[in-house]
This record gives C-alpha cells, structure tokens and sequence, in this order.
C-alpha cells in the first residue's frame, strides 16, 4: 500500500493467493484515496476470483505458472490501448527546440515579452514569447485566470472566491485571477465541481 501510494504506478500485479489478506477489499481501499487508480493484473494458481476481479475493474488476469512471454503479451495489450503519447509544447529558440510534457507544467506566468513554464519537479524554464503565444497552443485544461498567468486546469486544488486566487498541486503560492477572465474561472469552477464529490450544506 505504501509503495502504490507513494509510487502511483499505472500497473501493479497483485497475487491473488494469499500474499495479502482479502486482495480485493486491499484494491476497494485505494479508492479512499486521492490518487490515479493502478490498473491492476491478477496472478493466481487457479480461475476461483476471475470474476470477482473482472468486477473490480482488473485489467487481465493471469494464471501461474507464467511465461515471461505471458507477461510481455499482457504489457503489451496495455500500452495498445491505454498508453497515449504525452501533449508536448514545444519551445523553440533559434535552432534550440525544448520540448515539455503538459501534463508536468503547473502554470505559465508572463515577464515583459517572455513566459516561464513553472513545472511540476519545481524548474521554471522560460521560453521568449509573448504568453499570449502559448495561450493559442496549449491544449484545452490550461486556461488564461489573469493577464499574466495560464494554469493546468488539472492541477488546481482550490478556488477562493473571495480572495480572487487560486491554488494548484505541489506549490504553496497563491495565484491570482482577475475579473477579465472571470468566465474562464467560472468555468474551471464548474468543471471541477461536477467532476467531484460533495455535499450539499
């Protein structure tokens, strides 16, 4: 548990028998947690949980002895059809071509006629145009919440309304947004809260 935790990886093949007590309540429990669900692949000596497991969302199902071949084939089903390509930006600077993954970038933040990418791991790299540039070409969850700033959608943790910012994953500062780009707020706003759970007070 400690490691699928800490680790959050995309695939962890859990034995079925025995090596942790009731595996399918252990998978049920990561779901109390804020983390990207594992697909998870069964290994067991007999077909007794297939269904069980199927139900619990594994992805495969393997029974032991297991070739290395097996495992290989069953990988490979994965990455066909969960794996996607990462939506990479690219910063260009004469014949310099720096390319970043989307996903790692928290917000961009401009500075004269330059923009830094802040990043997830914590770099900022900076990229010399405009952010106005980079507002036509990023994909989608990024949007423009003040004149100077463009966040990841995916990475915001908390709206506060009354103090006209925001907070995003991984970092303690506070970004601000502005009435000009109050619909883009109240967009993410929205999203967000139908995508989550809550409570009506």
């Amino acid at each position: 548990m400690e490691q699928i935790l800490t680790e959050q990886p995309d695939v962890v093949l859990l034995n079925m028998d025995g090596v942790i007590d009731q595996p399918l309540r252990f998978v049920l429990e990561l779901y109390l947690y804020d983390i990207t669900i594992p697909h998870f692949i069964g290994i067991s000596s007999n077909k007794d949980q297939v269904y069980q497991a199927m139900k619990h969302g594994f992805y495969d199902y393997l029974l032991t002895p297991i070739s290395r071949t097996e495992i290989r084939k069953s990988f490979l089903r994965y990455q066909k059809i969960y794996r996607k390509a990462p939506e990479l930006v690219c910063l260009k600077s004469y014949k310099d071509y720096h390319y970043l993954d989307t996903s790692e970038i928290l917000f961009l933040k401009a500075d004269n006629n330059t923009t830094d990418f802040h990043m997830l791991d914590g770099k900022i790299i900076t990229a010399f145009k405009t952010l106005k540039t980079y507002e036509d070409q990023l994909p989608d969850h990024f949007k423009r919440i003040h004149k100077s700033y463009i966040i990841n959608i995916s990475k915001v943790t908390r709206i506060d309304f009354g103090k006209a910012q925001c907070k995003l994953a991984n970092i303690e500062r506070s970004i601000p947004f502005s009435k000009k780009f109050k619909d883009n707020i109240d967009d993410i706003h929205r999203s967000l809260y139908n995508a989550s759970y809550h409570r009506s007070n």
